[in-house]
């Protein structure tokens, strides 16, 4: 993200030290569509000077306007010339003291009157921005530069993020959030689910938000043009997190309508609220409407804890160094700045791959300071090597690793290092990775020691536990969902049968091990359900048997809206008269559960009871369940275990527990190496089977080296 013609002797004579700076003096002008001219002087952050900042998006480096700094010509990208241009227009609308005043009142200005005002009586307009002030083809400047970032938007007496320039229908957006924001009670408070309807009741009173303009399911005009508003590229920028959450006051500014930072937390909020449904404004569906508004969220949740934070220890603490103050101890209820808290970034996007790091190390989430003349690989694997040690969160250091997720991922990175370029790619379990840690088959293991040399190849205790033999076919394509799941599991279920007898000498029935393997998230470790998930288990259960099995005279089954099942791909019950059948159901899925002993006389008591007995949620879930392989591929190991994995993972991988890490792993073998494929999910190593075999000696930890 650089200028493209940068002028050499305009950052001559610049001392990366004692915390200089550059400042942009732009030039008023009555003429709107006249040159922007500006010119750069020294500043020193010590001395507190007096300066906007600017946030924004840099836009398409080979499309650019001249703009004049020190009267020499400077190639800008569009989007920062229209900045420039329009807080030049602003300057000369607040030029009068009533409007000086009234824009004061207004956005909470009052405690920077002085300052602000300068240059509305004819004063110098000093304004940062990173293209101009940095030296962008100098890496050991742009590194200095860019470390002090969180002083450069702190000490700024008000931080400017320029949306971009108006549209057809971006006034109805300010206007509809100016509204929103205004009718909000003070105490107003989201996800009131004790009596929504009442709860939302303050919205009637900006009546034309809520009228459906285009059919039953559409957004009116207020609610399209908030979607642009929302998806526009300036909240998808990783720097605003920082540059925001800083800002003394941030304003936000279209075309030349500035809006405060609190109107689009209120809009958040509300959004957050919709995502649940309200009865109030269910037809206008707005909850689709929450993910293009996340950056909102991160930086209100920033800005509120920063403030914590510096009253507590009136200093930010950078790094993994904060995990060892009091305030990590004491802010429980406060923040806690993890690693992990980088998983944010997985929306954001970054010219530079190294920004998805150096972003974010003024905020205490990386240890390392911005340094441009390392590579990429460097950056991440650093980054992933202090994560490591410092043995915090380490869980979901292993939930976005891996070569088995995409195949764009960066090449010459370690497999083991996050590629944080291609992060919003790798999430391998979605929204139940949080219940998949309840999981623990690293529990009662030593936890060894991990090292990383300096080409940052990765020793770590390993138990070498099984093979995958038989991955099967990716499920999805052109074919539809439920066509070729079917085709897939009419393979699984002879594959299964082949071991019913053989995996680990257990009794368990292939049924049973298909279901808890669809059915992974819902379903959890046994030992750790609460008592009511017994009968949402049993529920599911009943499902489940109602789409894989069948009796002996029947020729098809029927499912998913009377999609017809070919009679191969469903397991065949014994006859009815021939069964105690709640007996026999029982058996197949819940034997030596003794959790489940009080459901064997509740089940049906034939098939065709079985069939006619609905559960639309339950059957929901079980259908959600069943759509996540989508994002995944079942296997098969050498001793018959049933798993799901990675979608590039292969036959011949390696099934793989580190202490470490709380599911198995996926890993491959290159030569005397391992590369790191991703986590797998394999029925029959989840509940503690891998310490039952270390403690017979059956199993034993041999030291591995990931690439």
């Amino acid at each position: 993200m650089a200028a493209t013609t940068p002028i050499r002797h305009l950052y001559q004579n610049f001392e990366c030290s004692n915390e200089k700076i550059r400042l942009l003096e732009l030039k008023l002008s009555r003429d709107e569509h006249s040159a922007i001219k500006c010119s750069l002087i020294t500043a020193d952050l010590n001395e507190k000077a007096e300066y906007l900042a600017l946030s924004y998006v840099w836009g398409d480096p080979n499309v650019t306007e001249t703009i004049y700094v020190n009267s020499i010509p400077f190639q800008a990208t569009i989007n920062l010339a229209q900045a420039l241009r329009a807080i030049r227009l602003v300057a000369l609308q607040i030029t009068s003291e009533k409007n000086h005043r009234r824009l004061f009142n207004f956005f909470g200005l009052f405690r920077f009157g002085p300052s602000l005002g300068r240059f509305s009586r004819g004063r110098r307009l000093l304004i940062w921005v990173d293209a101009i002030c940095i030296d962008q083809r100098n890496p050991e400047e742009k590194s200095y530069q860019v470390s002090l970032m969180t002083e450069i938007y702190s000490a700024a007496y008000a931080v400017i993020s320029w949306l971009g320039p108006v549209s057809d229908d971006s006034h109805l957006a300010v206007d509809a959030v100016s509204a929103i924001h205004s009718a909000k009670p003070e105490n107003w408070t989201p996800r009131d689910f004790n009596n929504r309807t009442a709860h939302h009741d303050w919205l009637k009173m900006v009546p034309h938000l809520w009228e459906n303009s285009d059919g039953p399911n559409d957004y009116n005009q207020y609610w399209k043009a908030i979607r642009k508003l929302l998806e526009r590229p300036y909240w998808y920028r990783c720097w605003i997190i920082q540059e925001v959450t800083m800002a003394k006051v941030p304003l936000f500014l279209l075309g030349t309508k500035f809006m405060p930072f609190e109107a689009f937390v209120t809009l958040r909020r509300l959004l957050s609220d919709f995502e649940y449904g309200s009865p109030t404004f269910a037809n206008l569906h707005l909850g689709s409407l929450r993910n293009p508004s996340n950056s909102i969220a991160t930086i209100a949740r920033y800005r509120n804890n920063q403030d914590s934070i510096r009253q507590q220890n009136n200093t930010v603490v950078s790094g993994f160094e904060f995990l060892n103050t009091e305030i990590y101890r004491y802010v429980g209820r406060i923040f806690t700045l993890k690693p992990s808290e980088l998983q944010i970034t997985h929306h954001l996007l970054a010219t530079d791959p190294r920004d998805k790091i150096f972003a974010f190390s003024g905020l205490g989430l990386a240890s390392q300071k911005p340094d441009y003349t390392k590579t990429t690989k460097e950056v991440y694997a650093e980054f992933a090597r202090s994560w490591l040690e410092s043995r915090i969160d380490v869980d979901d250091f292993w939930w976005m690793v891996g070569i088995g997720y995409t195949d764009t991922r960066d090449h010459e990175l370690p497999s083991w290092v996050i590629d944080w370029h291609q992060l919003s790619l790798v999430d391998p379990f979605g929204r139940m990775r949080y219940e998949l840690k309840l999981y623990e088959i690293c529990q009662r293991l030593p936890r060894g020691t991990i090292k990383v040399d300096s080409s940052f190849n990765l020793v770590t205790p390993a138990y070498l536990v099984d093979k995958a033999t038989m991955v099967y076919p990716e499920i999805g394509g052109e074919q539809t969902f439920t066509a070729k799941f079917w085709a897939v599991m009419n393979v699984v279920v002879r594959t299964l049968f082949l071991h019913e007898d053989t995996v680990n000498n257990s009794r368990v029935h292939p049924l049973k091990r298909l279901f808890r393997t669809l059915a992974f998230y819902t379903v959890l470790d046994a030992s750790r359900h609460i008592e009511k998930d017994k009968y949402w288990e049993f529920r599911l259960a009943k499902q489940f048997l109602k789409l894989f099995v069948r009796p002996q005279h029947f020729g098809v089954a029927f499912l998913l809206g009377n999609n017809p099942v070919m009679a191969g791909e469903a397991f065949t019950l014994e006859a009815d008269a021939a069964i105690d059948f709640p007996a026999y159901c029982h058996k197949l899925l819940f034997q030596d559960d003794p959790r489940m002993l009080d459901f064997i006389d509740q089940w049906p008591k034939s098939h065709n009871e079985l069939l006619n007995q609905n559960d639309k949620d339950a059957f929901l879930e079980l259908l959600y369940n069943m759509e996540t392989l989508s994002y995944h591929r079942l296997f098969q190991t050498s001793s018959g275990l049933l798993g799901r994995g990675p979608p590039l993972m292969k036959d011949d991988d390696i099934i793989v527990v580190l202490p470490s890490c709380r599911l198995p792993i996926v890993m491959r073998l290159v030569g005397q190496h391992y590369l790191l494929v991703g986590l797998c999910f394999v029925y029959g190593l989840m509940n503690g089977e891998i310490a039952e075999m270390v403690e017979r000696e059956e199993l034993r930890s041999v030291d591995i080296e990931i690439h």
